[in-house]
């Protein structure tokens, strides 16, 4: 009984089956058998029945359930041919199980492998008994005629979107016929039949159900009834599935727009590629003096230097500004910053050790240049405290504090070379399965690895074998021992598979 693939567009959880296979057993030929499974989660299932390895196929003698958390497989009513092993499989896009196996044992009412029956008589019940009871239960079950159909299949629509219900009825001449078999075939190949179909046999009544249509259910519908004295073909019907359009691949713009893009986009007729040439590098200058030439404020108050670059060609431009020749450190109360072609120097609140002249030094693989000098003088007032407030002794303080910085950023010594990794790094928890999702839908890979707290550690995601990195779509990160990947829209280029690498100097 082939299932059938359903499609979720988050991450979830592989199907799970809470308990044994029941049913089975040694049954008299003619009864019926049930075997149900629980399984979970009891939401968008995959449900495939087997007989001894092989799948189950459509038939009236078949009715198959799988909701409320319960699978389901009923025989109607069984012949000898019945007897073997039986399993059940569901699966999902997250991952599958398969239930344990339960034997079934079909006692055919006449056994010719008895101790106590001879030869003559084993060969004398071959001949006239196997031909009447492969499909019937007794004498008073046999058919008076082939079958035939008094009303061939009407169909509820022919053409149905994907995810609508479709149901098939037809009528047949026979109601208490024991060898009767029906099958539903599709494009001359058997209808499978779990979550999704559903065939049914009661008193004539012959209906196939689809719970809900895929583009693959299109095709010719036939029914084919069968008994001991004949078969017979109704006539078929067709059903046809729109498949529903899920990603848009054609542009909303119009042809016009089309073409004035291309035009934007192709290099004019002056374009030089400039194949196997040589770039005239253009070293950086300043175009004017260093502004304010000299400057006097008082302790406390903001100060700015500014004059205008020209960057020239190169690619690795660096710009340092220094005091009395010595660069200026930046930082909260201190920055420095270029925009628009003027490079900038802002003190926030001037210090009297901010005193002295200032230039501003630019280069680029391609030269340097320095801008003339600018004076700038503090003068104290007291309004900033610089002297140390400690209480006592306050120098004893001042290198006892500095004592305990210098051991913070000292660097490792043998003292810490028993905390490298002892062991190689493990990945606890892997990543989700995801499967089919739809276009710019967010994705998020998360993985467990120890030890957590590994400085040396160094993780690393690949799609399809190709390095990622932290971008605009991809955020990258690792925190506490757990490795994230997220895709914050996804688009079908991102279609592949996703691993992730760690590891340490262990």
């Amino acid at each position: 009984m082939p299932a059938t693939a359903y499609q979720a567009s988050t991450p979830g959880n592989p199907p799970q089956i809470l308990g044994p296979l029941s049913g089975g057993g040694e049954v008299p030929e003619g009864e019926p058998v049930h075997l149900e499974l629980r399984i979970a989660p009891p939401g968008d299932l995959q449900v495939q029945w087997f007989k001894d390895g092989v799948a189950l196929s459509a038939g009236s003698r078949y009715n198959t359930m799988c909701e409320r958390g319960l699978a389901s497989l009923d025989v109607i009513y069984t012949i000898p041919e019945d007897s073997g092993t039986y399993f059940c499989v569901i699966s999902n896009p997250y991952g599958h199980a398969q239930s344990e196996a339960v034997p079934v044992n079909v006692i055919p009412e006449i056994d010719p492998s008895q101790d106590h029956v001879d030869v003559h008589s084993a060969d004398l019940y071959q001949a006239t008994s196997a031909p009447t009871k492969e499909y019937e239960r007794d004498q008073r079950s046999q058919p008076k005629s082939a079958p035939h159909f008094t009303q061939q299949p009407v169909i509820s629509s022919s053409d149905v979107l994907e995810g609508e219900p479709v149901r098939i009825e037809a009528y047949l001449n026979t109601t208490s016929d024991s060898t009767l078999q029906v099958d539903w075939m599709k494009n001359g190949q058997p209808v499978g039949t779990g979550s999704r179909f559903n065939a049914v046999l009661d008193r004539g009544l012959i209906v196939l159900e689809i719970g809900y249509c895929l583009a693959e259910d299109s095709g010719l519908y036939v029914c084919v009834a069968t008994n001991a004295l004949g078969h017979t073909e109704s006539q078929p019907v067709e059903l046809r599935c729109q498949p529903e359009e899920r990603i848009v691949t054609k542009s909303i713009l119009d042809q016009q727009s089309i073409n004035h893009l291309k035009q934007l986009e192709e290099p004019g007729e002056d374009y030089d590629y400039m194949i196997n040439s040589t770039v005239q590098g253009i070293p950086p200058s300043f175009k004017a003096n260093l502004e304010p030439s000299s400057v006097q404020v008082s302790e406390d108050e903001p100060v700015i230097f500014s004059v205008p670059v020209d960057c020239g060609n190169g690619d690795r431009l660096v710009i340092e500004w220094k005091r009395d020749g010595q660069v200026v450190k930046t930082g909260s109360r201190i920055t420095g910053r270029l925009e628009l072609g003027i490079a900038s120097l802002k003190i926030h609140y001037a210090q009297p050790n901010d005193t002295g002249a200032y230039t501003c030094h630019v280069s680029t693989e391609y030269g340097s240049a320095d801008c003339g000098p600018s004076n700038l003088l503090c003068e104290a007032t007291g309004s900033i405290i610089a002297a140390s407030q400690l209480p006592g002794d306050k120098e004893k303080g001042l290198l006892a504090i500095e004592a305990i910085e210098a051991n913070l950023h000292a660097p490792r010594g043998t003292v810490w070379e028993d905390d490298s990794p002892h062991e190689a790094p493990v990945i606890i928890q892997q990543p989700q399965l995801v499967g089919e999702i739809e276009e710019g839908t967010a994705i998020h890979f998360d993985v467990q690895v120890e030890p957590a707290a590994d400085p040396s550690l160094i993780v690393e995601w690949f799609k399809s074998g190709n390095l990622l990195t932290s971008g605009t779509r991809f955020k990258v990160a690792y925190e506490r021992g757990l490795a994230i990947l997220d895709l914050l829209y996804t688009i079908p280029e991102d279609s592949g598979e996703y691993w992730c690498r760690v590891e340490n100097k262990a």
